[in-house]
């Protein structure tokens, strides 16, 4: 039987082109279409030193039903903390070609802030969705300011 791929016609034998489809592999990729992410607390503050748990939570969509592989990496403004690791996924949205996950996860970070700094630390955790050819990101922002901000995102630690 002859492979449903293959083109009819004067290029008989070869592979045709199917967006999502890797031709090497034979298997479908799963197209990750969006990433979203937040984290609480979004400022670590006081910055006496303290270990704080930042819970980064978000959604993810893709294409295919099998799940996509997710990460996070911690992107540290001093270049002391460099945490990554997987992220679990929980399925909480599925219609035929399109499907939403569900992810949180604890970022360990220091809210401590150098004596040379003149405007707080920043941390960036990055989460990392889908095939390693068709991926997407999220930037999801952590400050340590020098001085205290008066918000509500902002969390005694």
């Amino acid at each position: 039987m002859a492979d449903p791929r293959e083109r009819r016609g004067p290029q008989r034998g070869r592979l045709a082109y199917r967006p999502g489809y890797d031709a090497l592999e034979g298997r479908e990729l799963a197209v990750v279409t969006q990433v979203t992410g937040f984290a609480v607390p979004t400022y670590l503050q006081p910055a006496k030193g303290q270990t704080v748990n930042v819970q980064v939570s978000g959604l993810v969509a893709n294409t295919l039903k099998r799940k996509p592989q997710v990460s996070f990496q911690v992107i540290d403004e001093y270049r002391i903390i460099n945490t990554q690791g997987p992220v679990h996924l929980t399925l909480v949205s599925a219609k035929p070609g399109a499907y939403a996950y569900h992810y949180k996860v604890a970022v360990p970070l220091v809210a401590q802030v150098s004596s040379n700094d003149t405007n707080g630390r920043s941390y960036y955790i990055l989460i990392s969705a889908g095939d390693p050819q068709n991926g997407q990101g999220k930037y999801v922002p952590v400050l340590v300011p020098l001085h205290p901000v008066p918000t509500k995102a902002a969390r005694k630690v």
